[in-house]
């Protein structure tokens, strides 16, 4: 068990413990059993040997999902998806999509595995995920800058670039409905906050946030922010955990440092999107920390020494 295992046991502990007072126990459950599904992910991931095998899996998924959104592009309406006005491939939601197209791709960076990069880029331009984007964008800089040594510098642009953000919020010619509405649901869960948390669950099952859309109300299920939702659901204890664990995983990254990349554009999704209720993007990024923390370095190579050691004894037991 390494720091970064530790605050995950931590975080779902206290979010399935929170259950016990959240409106809508039903909800919370099904939310409790989706984080198990996403801490095995994680476990798993710390036991491999290498994470390219994973990566290899995903990016030919998303190729394949790559042809399907070239086909829709051109007018292929033969799959289900929420809008035909963006392409979603086969992930029924166009922000989606580009959301784990993005993932893969900064996965592929990390491993220096550039040669597959163009197979992704249909899913991360053609939906035209603004969220996805910027996350693609952030992580081109910081690469960059790392280059450079000058993470610092990086850091500055990033507060710079957030107050841009805030003030193209803000700005009548900037907001569009979808900012609208997630103002509206920022403001919901800032507003409600409890020190503990309302728990697990308590959002999509208790909340009542409308969104007029001009013709009817639709119920939103998520903040749209995850962590005003973490922040809601599990309060302060929740928020806490959440960055001990990302503290401790790039504390503990065993694997290749370039790799937490791939949780710097996850963080950036995360501001605007729902990644961690994406199955893609969320066991994607689990089997990815995992790798990172590589728990198996802690047990694989010592127990490998051993036997090796063993080995000349045991060979030298029958000549005895």
């Amino acid at each position: 068990m390494t720091r970064a295992h530790w605050c995950g046991v931590a975080l779902v502990g206290w979010l399935v413990v929170s259950i016990a007072w959240s409106p809508a126990p039903l909800d919370g459950f099904g939310e409790a059993a989706k984080l198990i599904v996403i801490a095995a992910a994680f476990a798993y991931g710390a036991t491999l040997e290498s994470i390219w095998s994973v990566v290899t899996g995903a990016t030919f998924g998303i190729a394949l999902s790559s042809i399907v959104a070239t086909a829709q592009w051109y007018g292929f309406e033969g799959i289900e998806q929420t809008t035909h006005a963006f392409p979603a491939g086969l992930f029924y939601n166009h922000n989606r999509l580009a959301e784990a197209a993005v993932l893969v791709g900064v996965a592929l960076i990390a491993l220096r595995r550039f040669v597959w990069l163009p197979f992704l880029l249909p899913s991360i331009v053609l939906p035209q995920a603004r969220g996805a984007l910027l996350a693609a964008g952030v992580v081109m800089v910081a690469l960059l800058l790392w280059r450079r040594r000058t993470f610092d510098r990086f850091v500055i642009l990033m507060i710079l670039f957030w107050l841009l953000v805030l003030a193209a919020l803000t700005a009548p010619q900037w907001r569009s409905a979808a900012l609208d509405e997630r103002l509206i649901l920022w403001s919901y869960a800032i507003n409600n906050m409890t020190w503990l948390g309302h728990g697990l669950g308590s959002f999509s099952g208790a909340t009542d946030v409308f969104l007029g859309n001009g013709i009817d109300a639709s119920r939103a299920e998520h903040p749209h922010n995850e962590y005003l939702w973490l922040a809601f659901e599990g309060g302060i204890p929740a928020l806490a955990a959440g960055i001990g664990f990302a503290l401790a995983l790039a504390k503990d990254a065993a694997y290749g440092r370039r790799l937490f990349l791939v949780f710097l554009a996850l963080a950036v999704i995360a501001c605007f999107g729902m990644p961690f209720h994406d199955p893609a993007s969320i066991l994607f990024s689990a089997l990815c920390a995992g790798a990172l923390a590589r728990n198996n370095d802690c047990f694989r190579f010592p127990a490998y020494d051993g036997g090796s050691a063993l080995r000349p004894r045991m060979a030298a037991v029958p000549a005895e």
